[in-house]
Parts: C-alpha cells; sequence; structure tokens
C-alpha cells in the first residue's frame, strides 16, 4: 500500500514486485522521509525508512512583481531562492546589462545574492533580474521587477512652490525575536515579531537557506507559531516587516532536539594512489551525541551492479575525518558521510566523486659500463708476485671494489675478487711467474 501527501505523487509512482519503489520525473517537493512496511496479515508487519534527498539547479520563488524601497535609507534588492545544493552565486542585471556592484558607491552583494544599497538614491531606479547557480547550474531567471523608490519625509518637489508631504513611515520593529531557541521535535513553539509603521506593515517569515515545508502559521500580530516541530524547522528563520516604504528584517536561530543528526556538510576527500582522506563539518547533532561512517562505491562497479556495492567504515568518536585504505589506483571513487544519534540515522551528505592517483612507473638506473684498470704490472719479489694498477680514467659512478683473475692455460680463475676500492697493489703468494 503506497500512501502519499499529495496527488501529484501518487501518479508518478509505482511500487515493482520485489518491494522497490520507483519515482519518476523527480520533483523537488518529493523530498522526504520514505518508509516501507511488508505485510501478510501475521503479526505486527516491520517497518524501515529511507531519507530522500533531491537535488536540483537553483531556481527564483516568488520574485516580488515590484520591489519597493525607501529613498534615503538602507534597501534591499533581493533574489528569493530555492536550491539543493545550496545556491553558490547570484548574477544580477539592471535595465538589461549585467550589473556590477563595485561602481555603485555603498553597495554589497551579500552571501545569499541579494544587494544591500546603504543608501537609497535614484541611482537605485530600473528593472531588475536576478539568475541563481549552485553546482547543478540554474533553472534561469527572475522576471524582471522594476524598482521603485517611496518617500516618506516632507520633500520639496522640484518645480513647486510649496512642499509635499507623504505620510509614509518605514516600518520598525516593535518586538523583535530573541537570538536563539531551543525546543523539543513535536513541541508547541511561538517566536515573537511585531513592528508598526504607516501603512501598517506586513510580517512574513521565511527560512534561510533550504525553504521548510514543514507547517507553520503567521499570528496576526506576527509572531510565528509551530503547532508541532519538526526537524526540518531547524535553522535561521528572518522575520520580514514590508510596507510600501522599504522592508526590514530580523533573524533567529532554532534548535530542534530530539531528532535524529543533519547531514555532514563540506566534504573534502584527497586520494593518493590506494587510499583517499575524507574530511567533513558535522551537521546538527539533533540535541544527542553523534557518530559518523562513511561510504564508498567504486563508480564502474555500482554502475554495473546497482546502488547496493556500497562499503562503510565506521569512524572513531569525536573524529571528524578518515583514511579510507584498500582502494584502486587510477579509478573514480564515490564518498559520502553519515551521521547517527541513538535516535537513527540522518541522511546522507552530497556525495563526493575522485580519482586516484596512478602508481609511479619506477625508471631503472641506467647500466653504466667501467673501462678497465691502467698499467697493470707484475713484479716478482722474496714474498711473491707484486701486481699494481691505476685506477679507470674518468670514472663517474664509485668504484665498489676490484676482482683480479689470473690463468694458466684456457680457463680464468679467481685470484680475488675482495679488493678493496682505494687499493692498486696486490701481492700474489705462491703463484708461478
Amino acid at each position: 500500500m503506497l500512501f502519499c501527501p499529495h496527488s501529484d505523487l501518487k501518479r508518478r509512482v509505482s511500487i515493482l514486485i520485489d518491494g522497490s519503489l520507483i519515482i519518476s520525473q523527480v520533483k523537488p517537493e518529493d523530498a522526504g522521509k520514505y518508509t516501507c512496511s511488508p505485510s501478510n496479515s501475521l503479526g505486527r508487519p516491520p517497518s524501515a525508512s529511507a531519507h530522500l534527498t533531491v537535488q536540483y539547479p537553483a531556481r527564483v520563488v516568488n520574485m516580488p512583481p515590484v520591489i519597493y524601497v525607501a529613498i534615503g535609507l538602507p534597501g534591499y534588492i533581493r533574489c528569493p531562492v530555492d536550491a539543493n545544493p545550496p545556491v553558490t552565486s547570484v548574477k544580477w542585471k539592471k535595465d538589461g546589462l549585467p550589473l556590477r556592484v563595485e561602481k555603485y558607491p555603498g553597495w554589497t552583494q551579500m552571501e545569499d545574492g541579494s544587494i544591500r544599497v546603504a543608501e537609497v538614491t535614484e541611482d537605485s531606479l530600473g528593472t531588475y533580474t536576478c539568475v541563481p547557480y549552485n553546482v547543478l547550474g540554474t533553472m534561469g531567471q527572475s522576471p524582471p521587477a522594476p524598482l521603485v523608490l517611496k518617500l516618506y519625509l516632507w520633500s520639496l518637489l522640484p518645480g513647486l512652490n510649496h512642499r509635499h508631504v507623504d505620510l509614509q513611515e518605514p516600518p520598525k520593529f516593535s518586538v523583535v525575536p530573541g537570538g536563539e531557541y531551543r525546543q523539543e521535535a513535536g513541541r508547541e513553539l511561538v517566536i515573537p515579531c511585531e513592528a508598526e509603521g504607516d501603512p501598517f506593515p506586513n510580517i512574513t517569515w521565511r527560512k534561510v537557506g533550504k525553504p521548510s515545508r514543514s507547517k507553520h502559521n503567521v499570528l496576526p500580530t506576527g509572531s510565528l507559531q509551530f503547532k508541532s516541530l519538526s526537524k526540518e524547522d531547524h535553522g535561521e528563520w528572518e522575520c520580514v516587516a514590508t510596507n510600501v516604504a522599504t522592508s526590514i528584517t530580523a533573524s533567529t536561530h532554532l534548535l530542534v532536539i530530539g531528532t535524529s543528526p543533519h547531514a555532514p556538510t563540506n566534504i573534502h576527500v584527497s586520494a593518493s594512489t590506494t587510499s583517499a582522506n575524507v574530511s567533513w563539518e558535522p551537521g546538527y547533532d539533533g540535541g544527542h551525541e553523534q557518530t559518523f561512517s562513511v561510504w564508498y562505491g567504486h563508480v564502474v562497479k555500482r554502475a554495473q551492479l546497482g546502488p547496493h556495492d556500497w562499503l562503510s567504515v565506521p569512524v572513531p568518536v569525536a573524529q571528524n575525518w578518515l583514511l579510507v585504505h584498500g582502494l584502486e589506483s587510477e579509478t573514480a571513487y564515490q564518498f559520502s558521510v553519515l551521521a547517527q544519534n541513538k535516535l537513527g540515522t540522518g541522511p546522507f551528505s552530497e556525495v563526493v566523486t575522485v580519482n586516484t592517483l596512478v602508481f609511479p612507473i619506477s625508471t631503472p638506473e641506467p647500466l653504466v659500463l667501467l673501462t678497465p684498470p691502467r698499467c697493470l704490472t707484475a713484479n716478482r719479489t722474496q714474498q711473491g708476485i707484486l701486481l699494481t694498477w691505476i685506477p679507470p680514467a674518468n670514472h663517474t659512478s664509485p668504484i665498489d671494489r676490484y676482482i683480479m683473475e689470473f690463468r694458466l692455460g684456457e680457463r680464468w680463475d679467481v685470484l680475488d675478487d675482495a679488493i678493496p676500492a682505494g687499493e692498486t697493489e696486490l701481492l700474489a703468494r705462491d703463484l708461478v711467474q
């Protein structure tokens, strides 16, 4: 039996005879926890769960049709983005031309891609579009949004002999959320946020980074209400107060306690010929001590044998790296890191593919041929025959030893095969001349 939270997913899934679940035309909304529970009507059926993480290019969501900013005040030009993996860059155009923020004094592009204007002037006027990117690319450009300046002060309008008053007052917070909130999963939580202005500002909440798809409500006062906290709610949230003059934000961090761990981030793999050093940054531990395991697989073998050809290696406690041994040289491997605590396992980290290095080919040392010693002479003495010589000329390699041979007939025999390299004479006793 299959239960789907929305009918669109139900039309795109099928269950094979072996129980495997097939999802066609996967969408970002398909991400989540899937549970398999076989049943034969005998006893309580077992179950197993898996987290599905859907990766997709960056996309613009809910770009405002008009951007309102207050002249003379700080302002933001935002590009609302949804992406997994997270956004790496945002490119802007103003009036159809690439926008170079550094050319505008007081303009700064923030980490989330938004443009902060320190003091809004007429230079801000124009029509803006943005294109977000992550490692998978982009789903395209935002709809064009014209920027409109709003006045909130007494102003002397050019060409008029009287003053024009605009009673619009930019929003300001009367109640701001605290810096951090901690609450257990499944419990209720209300985060306060209230603002005032003229016209009265509208308050919205948004989750920084990956949007939360859990159920949450904005109360009439502007406070954010979670009736039952979930793991997805963990992270940084922003309260946004907006009227026609401008928008202002206040942020807070929400820690959801009592969940499985979050996925490790910033996976880095440095490979040698037969090993790879895997390191990472731990995700939030869910309020309980977490441990890690490194999973890896041979890319070619995985393509041939299927997704079950992964090997896992447990990581020692309190260690955020692992050296994986026994790899094949000049081979592509995929690596991922999994965290777990006493409540279960979290989702896998991103998968990183690396190639091990090639074994260095050793070059044999060239064979050095020595020239023979020179001026070999033999003189008979009372003790025997004294043999003397001069070392070889122009020898570049060091001499290890000399070997002296002699013959009486056709065959050569060794007289001494261990004459030190520094010697230049040998006394041969009992040798007939």
